[in-house]
């Protein structure tokens, strides 16, 4: 399914739903709008987690662990004494 596929089916599904709930509990307009804009901001923040392939640790610049590991870093054991 491409893009605009899955946009109308959920904009379908959302208007059902929200149809449905404004059947029970009345104002069918503003549940149809909240089923709506519910549907279609999930399946476009699906959408958008589908099309990031990159690890999150190169997305923040961030370098990987394994290369972490591999270099030396010296940490104090004992902290410094604070002297008043």
């Amino acid at each position: 399914m491409d893009y605009w596929s899955r946009i109308t089916l959920a904009s379908l599904i959302g208007g059902g739903v929200g149809f449905g709930i404004g059947y029970f509990f009345g104002n069918y307009l503003i549940w149809i709008f909240i089923g709506l804009a519910f549907a279609v901001a999930t399946e476009s923040s699906l959408r958008t987690i589908k099309n990031v392939k990159a690890k999150p640790s190169q997305l923040k610049g961030v370098p990987p662990a394994d290369t972490i590991q591999k270099k030396q870093i010296l940490i104090n054991k004992k902290p410094p004494k604070v002297r008043f």
